[in-house]
């Protein structure tokens, strides 16, 4: 015997759905940075989907389409994107709760981290000598302690520190 499911999706258009949901996250109490964030999302999400669409027409390919249109039109990058996708999918899974569109998962596109290159022993000697305060016409002893005990720190934790190398004055 085949199971009858019924299909729990509604005719909700996305602006309601979105309104709503803004509506539950104030009386929850969340901070205004953070539904100023999720407008934010949804506005970029509405320049590329009519909001007076129906939510049950958003699937996963649609949220595919829409990283697509961000990389092709913007400038914005990866971590950007990521940005915009992490207010949209806190709505759209709202909105797979609700039953007004269908469940899919939404992913978070891959941020390549780049690799902070950190000062050679060499160079973290030569920070660390003792200033020739004669010389120097800025207060460098009041800063000094300090900044030793980061690089000294800096100095034991070698390339785990992600301190940025400079160039140096010899």
């Amino acid at each position: 015997m085949e199971k009858i499911t019924m299909d729990r999706t509604s005719s909700k258009t996305v602006q309601e759905g979105y309104d709503r949901y803004i509506r539950l996250k104030k009386l929850a109490n969340l901070s205004e940075e953070t539904i100023r964030g999720y407008g934010v999302s949804f506005r970029y999400f509405t320049n590329f989907f009519d909001a007076s669409r129906p939510c049950s027409d958003i699937t996963k390919d649609t949220v595919y389409d829409y990283i697509e249109h961000l990389q092709k039109n913007t400038k914005a990058n990866a971590t950007t994107i990521n940005t915009y996708l992490k207010g949209l999918r806190t709505l759209l899974y709202y909105f797979m709760e609700e039953g007004y569109t269908k469940r899919f998962k939404i992913e978070l596109l891959r941020v390549e981290k780049p690799i902070k290159e950190t000062y050679t022993e060499e160079e973290l000697e030569k920070l660390l000598r003792q200033p020739n305060i004669k010389k120097s016409d800025y207060p460098i002893s009041r800063s000094r302690p300090s900044g030793v005990e980061f690089l000294t720190a800096a100095s034991k934790l070698s390339n785990k520190t992600g301190c940025m190398k400079r160039r140096l004055k010899r």
